[in-house]
């Protein structure tokens, strides 16, 4: 380095701007009046001769020192006739024009370029580690695209690895070594396989699912949207808190379908009151259990839970589910109508909701979202078919039914209703059920009391869809078509649907009586004529 040093003649430069740094104290203009100078002055004269030597020194040294380095480089690289110039440069005195310009010859590095490469050196030597931080390089160091890295800040180990080009930092949270070792082992074992990686999986929270199976119902306009809020707020919630996911095992959940079996409430509040003598007394809550907590509603809510999970995966937040039991359910209702049981309902009816009844009890609709809104833009006459539109059906997709002779009688003689009420009213009616021109909202009240009148108490309006789904298998039609017919997306709800009713087993009696002869005369009617042996 020194020879160096005096190959570029820097010493030389270095020393002839000292000298003339010296010379130029005399030349210096010092105020002396400065009581702070005349202070140190007296008190010590050394200090003083140092301070004005130094100042002047640094004040004359920084331009010769620029100018004399410039001369040095000049002279190394210019031929030798060029030794003279370089004498007479030195000896001139710089300006402050002059200077600049030597040091952009210089090439002197910008506050903002010498900031920028001091923050490359430092974070190809620490990396994302702090000030302060403890760095523990691994030994066997790989390549960064190839391999992950370990380091440590304070006594936490965090690993940092790559996918897709893209740097991904994540804490362990451990103090031991073999922990982050472990966690990215398996960081890259998901990346090898393709798995959505990113330092966020397994940190989602209850709190942060609950917020995004509720988006999910509103993006989707679920009508269930108000129950899964109340389920959620209510006992899932007060239960779960604000865990993460991935702290939720099943023993967790058995746990809380427990709770939910045992939940009481407060039947009586704890007061406190004072007695003859003058000394307060307390009396403690009375609590009892709560009556009516199905398993049915506890299913509702672990199918919540268990939509958060789902969720939860299909972000990349989560990479497994815990297994989540269900229990059985033993509240399917099964009500139905028979042909003579129908007449008798209906007939006690009022005569505008006749027809919505009859309705219902062929087609299998649901009555308050599918039977009550519809519209005569939906009847084609022509083609024998009524329809439903897509999105409004429970589950979004467009149904039609062919007409049949009842259903079309019924539908010819709502239109003539209808017509006869538009030309008397002057006003225009789309809907095909209404009274007097008015929307049907409801009859509920009027079907209870109708079938309490006809010996059937207990039914719902529900009932016409099972029945139907009934009728249609005992005519023969297909499952597959009574499905697309009634709106029945699974085979499974669909087979709920299809009851058996004590005449369909009377007639499965009869007919296996027809086969083994126990009825009179059916044995000589089903032998085979044939020789005798």
């Amino acid at each position: 380095m020194f020879r160096r040093l005096l190959e570029q003649r820097a010493v030389l430069a270095m020393l002839l701007a000292t000298g003339v740094g010296v010379l130029g104290v005399h030349t210096y203009p010092i105020d002396r009046g400065d009581i702070y100078l005349q202070l140190i002055e007296l008190r010590s004269p050394a200090v003083f001769l140092v301070l004005v030597y130094g100042y002047a020194t640094l004040w004359f040294t920084t331009p010769f020192f620029a100018l004399s380095t410039c001369v040095a480089q000049a002279t190394s690289s210019a031929p030798p006739g060029a030794e003279s110039l370089n004498a007479v440069a030195i000896t001139a005195r710089p300006t402050a024009s002059s200077t600049s310009s030597f040091a952009a010859q210089l090439r002197l590095p910008r506050p903002a370029d010498a900031l920028r490469r001091a923050r490359s050196l430092r974070e190809r030597t620490v990396g994302f580690i702090e000030p302060g931080a403890i760095v523990r390089e691994r030994s066997d160091t790989r390549k960064e695209s190839e391999m992950g890295e370990l380091k440590q800040r304070g006594k936490t180990w965090w690993i940092r690895y790559y996918r897709n080009g893209k740097r991904h930092e994540e804490s362990s949270g451990s103090t031991k070594e073999g922990d982050a070792k472990s966690l990215l082992r398996l960081r890259e074992g998901d990346i090898e396989r393709g798995v959505a990686v990113t330092p966020k999986v397994g940190r989602i929270r209850f709190d942060e699912a609950v917020k995004d199976v509720l988006n999910d119902y509103r993006t989707n306009r679920k009508r269930s949207l108000d129950d899964v809020e109340r389920r959620i707020e209510k006992h899932l919630t007060p239960f779960f808190g604000n865990r993460k996911l991935t702290s939720l095992t099943t023993a967790d959940i058995r746990e809380y379908i427990d709770s939910r079996q045992k939940e009481t409430t407060v039947s009586r509040k704890a007061f406190t009151f004072t007695a003859r003598d003058g000394t307060p007394r307390h009396v403690p809550e009375q609590r009892r259990t709560v009556a009516g907590v199905s398993n049915g509603e506890i299913n509702r809510e672990l199918t919540a839970l268990k939509r958060m999970f789902n969720l939860a995966i299909q972000a990349g937040k989560l990479l497994q589910k815990p297994h989540i039991p269900f229990l059985s359910e033993d509240n399917v209702r099964v009500g139905f109508f028979e042909r003579d049981q129908f007449l008798a309902m209906l007939s006690r009816l009022p005569d505008p909701v006749r027809p919505v009844a009859t309705f219902a009890y062929i087609t299998g609709w649901r009555i308050d979202s599918e039977v009550l809104p519809l519209e005569w833009r939906q009847i084609d006459f022509g083609a024998g078919e009524v329809r439903l539109d897509p999105g409004k059906t429970k589950n979004g997709e467009g149904r039609t039914f062919p007409m049949t002779r009842d259903l079309r009688e019924l539908l010819d003689q709502q239109r003539a209703i209808t017509e006869n009420l538009q030309r008397q009213l002057k006003v225009v009616c789309p809907r095909v059920f209404h009274r007097a021109g008015r929307p049907i909202k409801s009859f509920r009240v009027a079907f209870r009391t109708a079938c309490t009148e006809a010996g059937c108490p207990g039914r719902v309006l529900h009932d016409f869809r099972r029945t139907a789904v009934r009728n249609l298998v005992r005519a023969g039609i297909p499952e597959r078509v009574a499905m697309q017919m009634t709106g029945h997306k699974t085979r499974s709800v669909f087979e709920r649907y299809n009851i058996v009713s004590a005449g369909d087993l009377r007639e499965a009696a009869r007919r296996l009586d027809a086969v083994t002869g126990t009825i009179s005369g059916t044995i000589e009617q089903n032998r085979r004529p044939g020789p005798k042996v």
